[in-house]
């Protein structure tokens, strides 16, 4: 029993219970709209709208709300002058800085070797086109999007241009001027070397009056002591990092005392997005959304002879009309800094109410209860001694207590997350089955410890494999963007990875000891 208390699987399963149980304790649960109600932004338009209109509309207030980090915010569209923004409850400044962020344009910015060449200041009101799509061949598109830019603005992108033909253009919205970038390896293209993309992105480290530093945490044991170091030298930095990363916590409290501000924001935000360039052959980062770089196309020749010109043109080439309209939809979105595209009055908060709220919540707890209650009663009848099941309805009670801390302390539990909550109970109960079953078989005795590993290490081949093929069935539902599904993806997804990397060894580990003393 000594030695079962000093694993290190187990006490890490158990510290993480407990801290999972302070977060539900001192912050409480944030439930979604269905249980607890919320407040509801109507936004009026001053002229009616067509479908295309509309869903760039739909389009941009997404794109600028979710920068602010909501959770379970729904843009719902009433066509044709009309559009709904739902969150869940919060406080009253949460509400008044939404209202400032669907009031607001964001900051545009481009930038050609280091230097800023055009603000969305420069950019003419009204003067971005909506954008030509022309045949250039059965494979090829050809993109196009007008603006006028005001003539000091022309005058100093003509001087930026100048001499920087086939150069990228980085186009920024919102971009963090000085910022602490926590990088973790699945972040990087998996086509390329770590090494060749940092040389990439080293140079936005450049960009006059500008502050880049990227760490890569591979190792947060180790990369910890680094980090506390780089936000106490510089606190005034912007520390952005993975809302899914293990050590999001860490990173939160170390900021908070250092008194720097952070932004938790999710993997495909921090993903970077490299492209081959076609003129020089050189790798550019087309995309990384986390310092607010949202495309990249090339300087063209013509725009690179330090000719000023009030009319400029960005344009590119897609293999299809559909991805060179969303291309152009983008780059014209990007221009207008997420400004709507239409004048817009913003009602007055109206408050959501949940008038079946109580009952919901109370029959979506007693659902999860049966079913926690199922898998009791089946464990008890299957193996049927306490030494073998009890493991088992431990393990499981400790991953639902961790769901819910994450879920509900840092996201919020609506039907879909709980419906994903309960359907990793079932995840959890086929994985310690199939460990059970796989030490435990009928009429063997006294198994060699080496046999014991070996049948553990059978036993996680599986698990793995089941546990990939779940989350390669949840990832259409999680890039799907609907709301109402999403959650329900996340909370299996987040399931079986708490499961496969710290329920499942800590309950091997006691299933272990179990073997050894059978």
């Amino acid at each position: 029993m000594r030695e079962l208390l000093s694993d290190k699987r187990v006490l890490f399963l158990v510290g993480l219970v407990l801290l999972s149980l302070a977060i539900i304790f001192v912050k409480g649960i944030n439930y979604g709209i269905e249980f607890e109600g919320g407040v509801r932004i109507p936004i009026t338009f001053d002229r009616e709208l067509t479908p295309s209109q509309m869903d760039e509309v739909v389009s941009i207030l997404k794109t600028r709300i979710s920068k602010f980090g909501l959770s379970q915010v729904i843009v719902r569209p009433l066509p044709p002058r009309e559009v709904q923004v739902e969150l869940a409850k919060g406080d009253e400044s949460s509400i008044k800085q939404i209202e400032k962020i669907l009031q607001t344009q964001g900051s545009f910015e481009s930038v050609i070797n280091n230097k800023v060449a055009m603000t969305g200041e420069d950019i003419l009101p009204g003067s971005i086109g909506e954008g030509r799509i022309t045949t250039v061949s059965k494979t090829a598109y050809r993109w196009e999007v007008d603006f006028a830019v005001t003539e000091a603005g022309a005058n100093r992108f003509a001087a930026v241009a100048l001499g920087q033909a086939n150069k990228p253009v980085y186009m920024f919205l919102d971009r963090p001027h000085h910022a602490l970038v926590l990088l973790e390896p699945r972040h990087f293209p998996r086509a390329l070397d770590i090494a060749t993309v940092l040389g990439s992105i080293t140079e936005f480290n450049s960009i006059e009056g500008s502050s880049l530093k990227v760490v890569i945490v591979d190792d947060w044991a180790v990369k910890r002591g680094i980090v506390e170091s780089e936000i106490a030298s510089n606190p005034n930095r912007t520390v952005i990092y993975s809302s899914n990363a293990s050590f999001a916590a860490d990173v939160s409290a170390i900021a908070q005392q250092a008194g720097a501000t952070t932004r938790a924001l999710p993997d495909t935000d921090m993903a970077i997005e490299v492209v081959p360039s076609q003129a020089t052959g050189d790798y550019i980062v087309n995309k990384w959304k986390a310092i607010g770089l949202l495309s990249a196309p090339i300087l063209s020749e013509g725009l690179a002879k330090g000719t000023p010109s009030r009319l400029v043109s960005i344009s590119g080439t897609s293999e299809n009309p559909e991805v060179a309209h969303s291309n152009a939809k983008e780059i014209r979105s990007i221009l207008s800094g997420g400004r709507l595209p239409v004048n817009a009055i913003i009602g007055s908060t109206i408050s959501i109410p949940a008038p079946l709220g109580k009952q919901f919540l109370e029959m979506s707890v007693v659902g999860g209860v049966i079913a926690f209650i199922l898998i009791i009663i089946f464990v008890s009848l299957r193996y049927g001694e306490p030494r073998l099941f009890m493991p088992i309805i431990v393990i499981s009670f400790a991953e639902i207590v961790i769901l819910v801390a994450i879920i509900g302390g840092f996201g919020t539990i609506d039907f879909a997350a709980m419906a994903g909550i309960i359907a990793a109970m079932g995840v959890s109960l086929d994985a310690q089955i199939i460990i059970t079953d796989e030490i435990f078989r009928k009429g063997e005795k006294g198994i060699s410890k080496e046999e014991l590993k070996e049948r553990i290490k059978g036993a996680f081949y599986i698990i793995t494999r089941n546990v990939a093929i779940a989350i390669i069935a949840m990832l259409p539902l999680f890039f799907s963007g609907v709301v109402e599904i999403v959650g329900f993806a996340t909370s299996t997804i987040l399931g079986a990875l708490l499961g496969l990397l710290i329920s499942r060894p800590a309950y091997a580990a006691l299933i272990e000891s179990l073997g050894q003393n059978a």
